[in-house]
Parts: C-alpha cells; sequence; structure tokens
C-alpha cells in the first residue's frame, strides 16, 4: 500500500485579472448579468485611445502551471518562493478553498488549513466565545473544543482576559489566542502558511515548539513561510516555487540555497536592495541601503563605527496601520536582533533610519529580513535574505576569541576584579 497522502498532477490555476471587480456588489452583478446575456458590460471604461479598459484586464494569469510533486506520511514539508510565486493558491487548492483549472489533487486523510490566523473571530464576542466559534470552523467538534479549552487558553497566555471581548484584545493578544485554537487541531494532515509571522519572540518559540511536536508525532505537514530558520529546524524536505512553477524539490538546505539565489538576482548590488516594481502591491518597500558615513557608497562597513539602515516605502493608503518589521541574520542565516516600528499615516511616500552602534555586530557577511505588515501581523510585503552587507574588523588585533567562537555580536564588555 502506498504510503503517499498527497498526489499533485499536472496542477494549473488560471485567473482572469479584473474580468468582475467593480467595488461593489451592484456594480459586479450589472457586469455579471450582462454578461450572461451576451450584452456589453455596463461599468466598462473608456480608454483614451478610443477602445475599451476591459481587454488587458481579461487576458488570463497563471498563478501555477503544471505542478507536479507527492508527498508521503510523515513528511514536514516546507514550501518557500518569492511573494507571488504561487505558494498561498497552491495551499488553497490543496485545501479545496479554491478549484483547480486543470490538473488533479488527491489527498488520503482530513487535512486542516492554518491559511490565516484569526479567520472566524468577531470582535464583538468574548475570547471564550470566539474559541468555540473559530474552533467550529476550522472543524472541530463541541466536545473536542471543551476537552481542550483548557489546554488552549493556557497556551495563549491571556487566561486573565478570556471573558472580555476581543475588540479590546491587543494585537498580540488577538494572534495569540487565534493561533492556540489553530494549533490544537488533530488531523492527519496540516496546512500552515505565515503563522510564524505573528506575535512576539517568546511566543514565535512556542508556535515553533507546538510545529515541532506535530511534526515529530507522525503526522504530514506542509508549511510556507519566508523564515528560513523556522524551515530549516523542523521541515524534512523542501519545496521551492517561482512563477507559479516547481523549480526545485528536496533537502532543505539545497532548495534554501536556491532561494537565496532567486533572492539575491534581485539585488542591484551589495548593500542596497531595490524591489521589482509591482503594481499589484500599492503599499511596497521601495529601497533598503546600508549607509556610513565614512565608507558612503560601499557595503563594507567598519566595525569601529556606528551605521544606518535606511528603508524606504509606499504606503497609499493611509487610513490603515502598518509597521515595518526587520531581522538581521548573520552568515549562517541565525537571526541575529530583531525590530519593528510603526509607519507614519501623515505622508504616502516615506523614509526611516535604523541606527546600528559601532563595535556591535563581528566581522562578518550579513544580511535581513525586511517586511511591510499589518497590525496583525499579516504580511502586505515580504523580502528575506535581502541587502547583503560585510561587517570589516578595523583594529589588527581581536580582543575576542578567535575563529567561530567570537559569536555574531561585539558588545563592548568591561571586565573588573572584585575579589
Amino acid at each position: 500500500m502506498s504510503d503517499v497522502v498527497i498526489s499533485v498532477e499536472s496542477l494549473w490555476k488560471e485567473y482572469r485579472l479584473g474580468a468582475i471587480n467593480h467595488g461593489t456588489l451592484r456594480a459586479d452583478l450589472a457586469s455579471w448579468w450582462a454578461r450572461l446575456r451576451g450584452h456589453e458590460d455596463p461599468n466598462l471604461r473608456v480608454t483614451p485611445a478610443g477602445g475599451n479598459a476591459s481587454t488587458a484586464h481579461l487576458e488570463p494569469f497563471w498563478a501555477l502551471s503544471d505542478v507536479n510533486f507527492d508527498i508521503k506520511q510523515g513528511e514536514v514539508v516546507g514550501i518557500v518562493g518569492r511573494n507571488g510565486a504561487g505558494k498561498s493558491t497552491l495551499l488553497k487548492l490543496l485545501s479545496r478553498v479554491t478549484a483547480p483549472s486543470q490538473g488533479h489533487i488527491r489527498v488520503k486523510g482530513r487535512i486542516a488549513s492554518l491559511l490565516e490566523v484569526g479567520t472566524g473571530f468577531h470582535p464583538e464576542l468574548s475570547g471564550r466565545e470566539n474559541i468555540y466559534v473559530n474552533g467550529a470552523i476550522l472543524g472541530m467538534s463541541k466536545n473536542e473544543i471543551r476537552r481542550k479549552f483548557d489546554e488552549i487558553v493556557e497556551f495563549s497566555e491571556v487566561e486573565k482576559f478570556i471573558d472580555t471581548p476581543v475588540k479590546r484584545y491587543s494585537s498580540g493578544m488577538y494572534v495569540r489566542l487565534a493561533f492556540s485554537v489553530a494549533a490544537h487541531l488533530d488531523p492527519e494532515i496540516l496546512v500552515v502558511d505565515e503563522i510564524l509571522a505573528v506575535g512576539d519572540v517568546e511566543f514565535q518559540k512556542k508556535c515553533l515548539g507546538k510545529m515541532d511536536h506535530v511534526s515529530k508525532s507522525g503526522r504530514t505537514v506542509l508549511f510556507v513561510s519566508h523564515q528560513m530558520s523556522a524551515v530549516r529546524s523542523i521541515c524534512t524536505s523542501a519545496l521551492l516555487l517561482a512563477n507559479g512553477s516547481v523549480k526545485s524539490r528536496g533537502s532543505v538546505g539545497g532548495v534554501i540555497e536556491k532561494y537565496f539565489e532567486d533572492q539575491g538576482s534581485q539585488q542591484s548590488e551589495l548593500g542596497r536592495f531595490i524591489p521589482k516594481h509591482d503594481d499589484s502591491k500599492p503599499t511596497r518597500i521601495i529601497s533598503v541601503q546600508i549607509v556610513q558615513a565614512e565608507v558612503s557608497g560601499s557595503a563594507h562597513i567598519r566595525d569601529d563605527m556606528g551605521f544606518d539602515i535606511v528603508v524606504e516605502l509606499l504606503h497609499p493608503h493611509r487610513s490603515s496601520s502598518v509597521q515595518i518589521c526587520m531581522s538581521v541574520y548573520d552568515g549562517e542565516q541565525r537571526s541575529v536582533f530583531s525590530t519593528r516600528t510603526n509607519v507614519d499615516l501623515a505622508s504616502e511616500k516615506q523614509k526611516y533610519s535604523l541606527k546600528v552602534e559601532s563595535h556591535y555586530l563581528s566581522d562578518g557577511e550579513y544580511s535581513m529580513f525586511i517586511a511591510l505588515m499589518d497590525q496583525q501581523f499579516h504580511p502586505i510585503d515580504v523580502h528575506d535574505h535581502v541587502c547583503k552587507f560585510v561587517i570589516v574588523r578595523v583594529a589588527e588585533n581581536n580582543p575576542a576569541f578567535p575563529g567561530d567562537l567570537r559569536g555574531c555580536v561585539f558588545p563592548k564588555c568591561s571586565w573588573t576584579r572584585i575579589g
């Protein structure tokens, strides 16, 4: 008997961009009714050239193109790729949220999906009530929710506020409770999309621990994340998507190296990152640059002088709250430090600078994770392992240990004899 639990054969998914999407239900229904009767769309806009604006919008867009792979029982597969590669579309097809245009998907066993943390939460209901509502949406029975209720609340760390309406929760409390409910499902196959972009550092560790427990229990897991350290730690194999197709499938290390190569191809030079222009993202990062006054224009940074990480972004929809999230990685792709800040709503185009003190990072190569996210930590524009730069030690002698023992940070330490 085959141990393959997911089989994908010649999978294609087509979308018609802008075919019916006028922003209001009334206009969409009018366009649909006219098309059904074979009449001209009443919502077409005339272009300056004299034609209508629908011709380009009706061109097909293939989100997935001829995707093929098998996943065996107990495998933990990391699915990686740049934004727009087709990762979320693939998970939606596997979870039966939408149907494929061509091809076949065969799934053996109960499948549960964590495609968006907090789906189904109602702001007016208390945390207790939302656990039951959200659990039911995710496929848990009432008895199953009741049996796991205390465990869910304990994991979420919101015991004191469990009977408070979730509209009064902070964003961190909200996502902790939402993830806690989703994490206590017991399916044969678990599909996870970007859940580790939520919460603070300590809670992310708990999330990773929970995912590791799920993977070691023999269940099959499909895990999408832009955090390569998380993919390395819990996945047994990986799959790289690029432009809707499978570019690489195999060991985690090999696939991640391919992913880094793709990310690096977007860079114009070391110490500077300019993402490809994408009109589908009105709120997006325009550029990231490493700046040190004494060595302007170079990605080789002196360790004895501070430097700035300058982020330029575009935020036209200033009614919604956005935050910049950043992590700096060392040469082994380990996160050295992370930070975030809220984006000002005052202007459309903005520039932010993060100051890094001198003698903080040891000499070596570094890169960064940079993202724009909403207040619930849902990704808006995400780029991983970009803007590579090099810290150069100026002093000839290193007061710390030589070689790998020196560590990835080089703090100012002061020793004093006290006895």
